[in-house]
């Protein structure tokens, strides 16, 4: 509508000798675009950017042709609405109070066959789209045995569980954010609590817990962490942050022993972009994700479009928004993926495909979408240079995401191979757990087309952050807010 009015404004401003008519047009045009920029500004880029350019074409090319009607039919009223309007103000505008037809140079035309049958295609158009997308939803949402899950049981949690593991002996190992570690037994279908024993504690910001045969692997972000995230001492965060991967034995009572560091002097932005969580791959090397520098907590990073970290930033800065691997002693150290700005969560399926959700935020030349990655070696997702997809240049290879998620503040992710259940991932977003479903063929893992958002499948109380698949076949979901909890779900039947 705001391009139309435009658009028409313009061109009657310059083809007619009274330009009143264009410039309320081109008026109206500015009022309903400031507007949307205003109020409506993240609706208009996410909504439409994510429907012209993530998809099939079936779907796009559906959009673009509602969009055509649109504008053809703005075009009829424009033709009738606007000379009407024109003439009320003229009459306004007269001392006499009154103007004549011949006087004010407007055709009078009467609604036409065309117009009104326009209007209702366009109507059509919008109506049938929504058909379209609840069919869909019901094909790949309603019946696939995972739309659903039944609560089994929700317990009181440790201060902000921000990661959760399981030893073969059965125990579960909780990181608390400003706590350390907890251990507790498996809950019996009718156990009303979970009792938890501290078994490690002086950990600064353990945001990631991995259990691998008998030893237990965490993170230490290091005091830094919680440092100024200004424009003058921002940098100084990330100059003095000395992040660590610390592993202990576990012992057959559940309880840790043989505390040491086998990685250390890794870069950690703050709290939120740090060290997060460990992963053991299927060649039993430990996978890591370090988020990158944020654009809001850094505005100097976005000057001039060319920053670049250095070792006097921190001489592991190309660490970064990685994921890097190591064997379990903490040497061999690779980069597996770049150009990643935030992802909290880590998970191998059983074919060994590696996925996380990457946060969304500014880049240096685009925005970076909410999405899911399946990370492989090699892979850079461009940040902080380029955003999720039509940022970078021809040349450029940028690795695209696997689906860009509907929602915001992606934390845990979770195969459902795990648990027996349909084919795909579970990730937490801010107030629910949407379910991604997976496809594999000759070309490797994809996202099925569908035309709507990921079904959410669990809604929480809560802030969800931990989810994982227990020994019990049950999922485990974290969660913060008003109480720390677990929640226990089973997949529907």
């Amino acid at each position: 509508m705001a391009v139309s009015l435009l658009a028409y404004g313009t061109a009657d401003h310059s083809r007619q000798s009274d330009s009143l008519i264009g410039i309320l047009q081109v008026g109206a045009g500015l009022i309903v675009g400031l507007y949307l920029l205003l109020f409506q500004f993240g609706g208009v880029t996410d909504s439409l950017v994510r429907g012209l350019t993530h998809g099939p074409v079936a779907a796009r090319s559906y959009l673009l042709l509602a969009m055509v009607a649109g504008v053809v039919t703005m075009d009829y009223l424009l033709r009738r609405l606007i000379p009407a309007v024109t003439a009320g103000v003229r009459r306004l505008m007269a001392r006499n109070g009154s103007i004549g037809t011949a006087e004010s140079g407007i055709e009078r035309t009467r609604r036409s066959v065309f117009g009104v049958s326009l209007g209702i295609a366009t109507a059509g158009f919008t109506g049938g789209f929504t058909l379209l997308d609840g069919f869909l939803q019901s094909r790949n949402g309603g019946a696939n045995g995972i739309s659903e899950f039944r609560q089994r049981a929700t317990f009181e949690a440790p201060y902000f569980p921000a990661a959760l593991d399981f030893s073969e002996q059965g125990y579960g190992y909780v990181a608390s954010l400003e706590e350390g570690i907890f251990r507790f037994e498996q809950p019996s279908s009718d156990q009303e609590s979970l009792n938890f024993t501290k078994v490690a504690s002086d950990i600064q910001y353990p945001q990631g817990v991995e259990v691998s045969g008998d030893t237990l692997y965490t993170v230490d972000n290091g005091s830094a962490a919680s440092g100024k995230y200004d424009a003058e001492n921002g940098y100084n965060v990330l100059q003095e942050s000395n992040g660590k991967v610390l592993a202990f034995d576990i012992e057959s009572d559940g309880s840790l022993s043989n505390r040491r560091t086998i990685l250390s002097n890794l870069p950690v932005v703050n709290s939120d972009h740090a060290l997060h969580q460990i992963e053991t791959g299927p060649d039993g090397r430990l996978h890591l994700s370090i988020g990158h520098l944020g654009g809001r907590k850094y505005p100097e990073m976005f000057d001039g479009k060319n920053y670049e970290p250095s070792d006097a930033d921190h001489p592991n800065h190309e660490y970064l928004g990685t994921v890097i691997s190591f064997d379990p002693d903490g040497s061999n150290v690779e980069i597996v993926a770049t150009g990643l700005r935030n992802v909290y969560d880590l998970t191998f399926d059983q074919d060994g495909n590696l996925f996380g959700a990457n946060n969304d935020g500014m880049s240096m030349r685009s925005k970076v979408w909410e999405s899911l990655l399946h990370i492989t070696d090699g892979a850079d997702f461009g940040y902080p240079e380029y955003g999720t997809f039509g940022s970078s240049p021809s040349g450029e290879d940028v690795t695209d995401p696997l689906w860009i998620l509907d929602g915001v503040q992606s934390t845990g992710v979770e195969t459902m191979d795990k648990l027996g259940a349909e084919d795909g991932i579970v990730v937490a977003l801010a107030n629910k757990i949407a379910f991604v479903p997976i496809g594999r063929g000759e070309d490797g893992v994809c996202v099925p087309e569908f035309l709507r958002p990921e079904p959410s499948i669990i809604e929480p109380d809560g802030i969800p952050i931990v989810v994982e698949a227990g020994p019990d076949g049950l999922l485990w979901v974290g969660s913060i807010g008003q109480d720390d909890t677990f929640t226990l779900y089973e997949p529907a039947s």
